[in-house]
């Protein structure tokens, strides 16, 4: 049943006890319980713990908007949930704030469960130095948690519980919040696909997509592709889940009009990669265009289109034949697939370079 928890008992000082070490002097949102009103009990609620010198400036915010992102991430170590809470919207103080949950831990689904089952949810800004309180809105609760609720529970069922605190880490170092809330807005602006699936549904069945950075691939920030790529490879069970999840992408060249594969520094960031990763076939969807593009890379640039037409297949059939087939063969042998799972899959890639990805086909 609707828990109806508006609050209706008028401006008062709110209280909370001080707050633990581990929250203390952090930064940071979250879900959390609290009881309000008694004849209520308690609420699920967001807390945001802002810098004393920060905290004051949300007590006069009027209006007070906040918008919550959610979503699902598949990573080589489990899924991961996210909420993206921003807050303050369109105002100077405003924020976007990421939270991270374990799918498989019952007390965190209790908590987006129970928070779905609200008419309103709370906001609480908290010093996190002093525990003072200095913002309270009680929103009427329209950030549908019940859709991250359904994913969760899908997770449990889909995915094994993997190692979340790894997992987390993987999340942090490789998307930004931006990326985040791209990949939140995407599935919130279809919730039913034609074929009748859910967006959570869609969400778990999504690829982990690898994303590069301009910074990373110019040598300006350590890299963490290869790392995050190098990881699938063992244990055999991750990298046998693995198999057809991976995609990779380039961030931060929508404003270059060059292809990507025409970039010097992408070209040559490729050539490592592969130097060291040569498993492409195995890990990359056939449904993306991220192993499009690591193979374009590896052609030859500024061809006529006859050109292309001679020499692309020579030397494709050569990288096959000479490098990404037997790289995929062996993941194949180590993660024991049979013979009849080998031949599907290189007929699959066969397919992907004669006709295109299978999602961008007319």
């Amino acid at each position: 049943m609707l828990k109806r928890n508006q609050w209706t008992l008028g401006e008062r000082h709110h209280v909370i006890p001080p707050l633990p070490e581990g929250i203390r002097g952090v930064w940071g949102c979250s879900l959390q319980r609290t009881t309000f009103d008694p004849s209520i009990g308690q609420e699920v609620h967001a807390v945001y713990t802002e810098e004393p010198d920060q905290a004051g400036e949300f007590t006069d915010i009027s209006p007070f908007n906040m918008l919550v992102h959610k979503g699902l991430v598949r990573t080589p170590y489990g899924v991961v949930a996210f909420l993206i809470w921003q807050i303050a919207m369109g105002t100077p103080q405003q924020v976007a704030v990421e939270q991270y949950l374990n799918p498989h831990n019952v007390k965190a689904l209790r908590l987006v469960s129970d928070a779905a089952n609200q008419t309103h949810f709370k906001l609480l800004v908290v010093n996190n130095q002093t525990s003072e309180v200095t913002a309270f809105i009680d929103f009427e609760n329209v950030f549908r948690f019940d859709e991250l609720a359904s994913a969760m529970v899908l997770a449990i069922g889909h995915e094994p519980e993997g190692e979340f605190d790894a997992a987390m880490r993987h999340v942090m170092d490789t998307m930004t919040v931006d990326q985040l809330i791209a990949l939140s807005s995407q599935d919130e602006s279809s919730p039913t696909s034609e074929d009748g699936s859910s967006a959570s549904d869609r969400l778990i069945g999504e690829p982990l997509i690898i994303v590069v950075s301009r910074e990373e691939v110019e040598g300006r920030v350590p890299a963490t592709s290869l790392k995050a790529l190098v990881e699938c490879l063992s244990p055999p069970d991750r990298a046998r889940q693995l198999c057809g999840k991976l995609d990779i992408a380039f961030h931060g060249y929508n404003n270059d009009r060059r292809e990507l594969f025409e970039i010097p520094e992408v070209r040559n960031f490729v050539s490592k990669l592969d130097d060291q990763f040569p498993f492409w076939l195995f890990f990359l969807t056939k449904s993306g265009l991220g192993l499009q593009c690591i193979m374009l890379c590896m052609m030859p640039p500024f061809l006529t289109e006859a050109a292309r037409r001679t020499v692309h297949p020579q030397r494709l059939d050569d990288l096959l034949n000479t490098r990404w087939f037997p790289a995929m063969n062996h993941m194949c042998e180590m993660v024991g697939f049979s013979e009849e799972k080998i031949e599907a899959l290189t007929e699959e890639a066969v397919d992907y370079f004669v006709n295109g990805p299978s999602t961008h086909r007319t």
